[in-house]
């Protein structure tokens, strides 16, 4: 029976399972990062993104290693809003600003009114953690980083990079925190217009459950996967996290505590 591998890449460390069409785990890897979450200034945090793939690699490996060829798709999931410029080579041009920095209080407001028709339509507002917040702070405050990226990226768009040598991809899960209309599935024109953040610098939108790309012919050598293994869109972590419980029908429901926030 084909499997179907997510990958999960939280604060501290990764994990991978591979699952059947029942739902039951066949095989599963953990792996901790050797570093955490730094700040460098009071509010901020920053994380190395090397070390998602490094972590992620460890666990691919171990869970392709028990199952063999049997992966027929993988997901990944990870912590929405936190976002990480990089090169067409998909190399990271700063450590990534985590979905808990706070560097960029102070400009949620201004980021809320050119985002009001956004906010009004689909109901909630931009305070300084979203993504999209961050990006405004990186391009007053590092304007020299923001020339040179390729595109902007979210934790789990840099791990889909890393599987398929796209680094070009998002989901609509993820990308909530950086502004894409839900309804649409486009980037609203006042990200560029209003807020000076270049829209060729975000990736393409994908709906969560789409054919994102193909592991690539290096990824294979690196994890054990086969090449050509489909990658799926997948969620933010708090919304797999919620598929994963199975509430699907009136009257179910689900709780979540997280490390950082409940």
């Amino acid at each position: 029976m084909d499997l179907v591998c997510g990958l999960d890449v939280g604060t501290s460390g990764a994990k991978a399972v591979a699952v059947d069409a029942h739902g039951k785990v066949v095989a599963k890897a953990e792996c901790r990062f050797t570093a955490p979450p730094y700040v460098r200034e009071s509010g901020w945090a920053e994380q190395d993104a090397d070390q998602w793939w490094k972590a992620s690699r460890n666990c691919l490996k171990q869970v392709s290693s028990h199952v063999g060829n049997r992966i027929a798709a993988i997901a990944v999931t990870s912590t929405s809003g936190t976002v990480v410029p990089v090169d067409k080579h998909g190399q990271p041009l700063t450590p990534a600003l985590m979905y808990n920095d706070g560097r960029a209080g102070g400009l949620e407001g201004e980021v809320q009114r050119a985002a009001q028709d956004l906010s009004e339509r689909l109901g909630y507002s931009f305070p300084a953690a979203f993504s999209l917040v961050k990006l405004v702070w990186l391009q007053r405050e590092k304007p020299a980083i923001v020339k040179g990226t390729y595109k902007f990226l979210h934790a789990a768009d840099f791990l889909v990079g890393k599987l398929t040598g796209d680094f070009n991809c998002t989901d609509t899960s993820n990308a909530l925190k950086s502004g894409v209309d839900l309804i649409s599935g486009t980037w609203p024109e006042f990200i560029e217009k209003q807020l000076g953040l270049p829209l060729s610098k975000f990736p393409r939108i994908f709906r969560p459950g789409e054919k994102m790309g193909e592991v690539s012919t290096a990824t294979a050598e690196e994890t054990g996967l086969q090449a050509r293994t489909p990658v799926i869109a997948g969620a933010s972590d708090g919304t797999a996290s919620f598929l994963a419980s199975g509430a699907k029908s009136v009257g179910d429901w689900n709780l979540t505590l997280g490390t950082t926030l409940a």
